[in-house]
């Protein structure tokens, strides 16, 4: 009987141990899901970023970003954006500053690397580690009207689902305030390139430059593929226009007249098909040309010096043919003494 009730309270005690070490574990493991249920879940949040490549507005300046690059290691990103100066001869300037959506107090650090050619290089610096989004203000001003860009406006609203959706959408494509525009960057959507550094602007306006006549050789090939398709739509129209003529010596007035119709459309047709592929050549040897001034300019930029000889042998041609008209004019000859006698008479 005492056995019995010794090895009944020792059961008890050993369920209880059993119990609290079980609990114990549960509360760990909900703890860990807790406090990091963010990198376990995903994330449902807006995604906050502006597409690649969709222009938008800022006051009369229409710009686009190129690229959007988050160096994680380094904790900086660099942003190229294209843009477009309102023709109205008035020198445009943009000026940026940034906030991360993690704390909108905090104004991030924001330095222009490049301003050539259409072309601004941006880079923000200290991104926090957990920055979920961040927002790029662009303004624009010019030489006449200079302006300071202040994100002291950018609060947490700027990051809400409604900005999201506007900011993002193709049909209102940047949030618009007089004559400035915020970009959004989200951490879901940024490519991330640990190989960015500080570069020399030499080195960007090259890389610009090389990535400009990828792009005309893009276009170049896409116009070859059209000619292409319209010599082949040329050769399948003349391949009908064969066979419709080869029936006509069997076919009635009526027959004939819908027949000489369709050879008609098709003739105009291979006109229509040749005036294009006319447009398309001169479009292509125009672009071809520019590939050339582009691919001189990336070996002037490479090899200044070489430029500069260039220039020094054209200096040098150029005075060797002033040099030679000057030897061939002779110099006047004093009039002989009967003619000074004649002119004195």
């Amino acid at each position: 009987m005492i056995r019995n009730l010794a090895y009944s309270n020792s059961s008890v005690k050993h369920n209880k141990s059993l119990f609290y070490y079980i609990a114990l574990i549960v509360i760990i493991v909900m703890y860990f899901i807790f406090f990091n249920a963010s990198s376990i879940l995903p994330d449902n949040s807006t995604v906050m970023n502006t597409a690649l490549g969709m222009e938008v507005n800022a006051g009369s300046t229409k710009l686009s970003i190129n690229r959007w690059e988050y160096n994680k290691d380094k904790n900086f990103m660099e942003i190229e954006l294209s843009y477009k100066d309102s023709g109205d001869y008035v020198t445009t300037k943009l000026n940026f500053s940034a906030k991360a959506k993690i704390n909108v107090k905090e104004k991030l650090d924001v330095k222009t690397i490049l301003d050539t050619d259409n072309i601004y290089i941006v880079r923000i610096n200290n991104i926090p580690k957990n920055y979920e989004a961040i927002a790029l203000k662009v303004g624009q001003s010019s030489s006449e009207n200079p302006v300071n860009i202040d994100t002291s406006d950018i609060t947490t609203d700027d990051f809400s689902s409604t900005t999201a959706d506007e900011s993002t959408s193709d049909k209102v494509s940047n949030v618009i305030k007089n004559n400035s525009t915020t970009l959004y960057c989200d951490y879901r959507k940024v490519k991330i390139n640990n190989n960015i550094k500080n570069e020399t602007q030499k080195y960007y306006i090259i890389n610009i430059t090389k990535s400009e006549i990828n792009n005309i050789n893009k276009d170049v090939i896409n116009i070859d593929k059209s000619v292409k398709t319209n010599e082949g739509l040329i050769d399948i129209a003349n391949d009908k226009i064969n066979s419709l003529d080869s029936q006509t010596k069997y076919e009635i007035a009526e027959e004939l007249a819908s027949t000489n119709q369709k050879i008609i459309s098709y003739k105009s047709k291979i006109t229509d098909s040749e005036q294009q592929n006319v447009t398309l050549q001169k479009t292509k040897a125009s672009l071809v040309e520019k590939i050339n001034k582009l691919e001189q300019k990336v070996n002037d930029i490479k090899n200044p010096n070489n430029k500069a000889s260039v220039n020094t042998n054209v200096v040098k041609q150029k005075n060797k043919k002033t040099t030679k008209k000057v030897a061939k004019i002779t110099p006047t000859k004093a009039p002989n003494k009967a003619v000074k006698k004649v002119i004195k008479k």
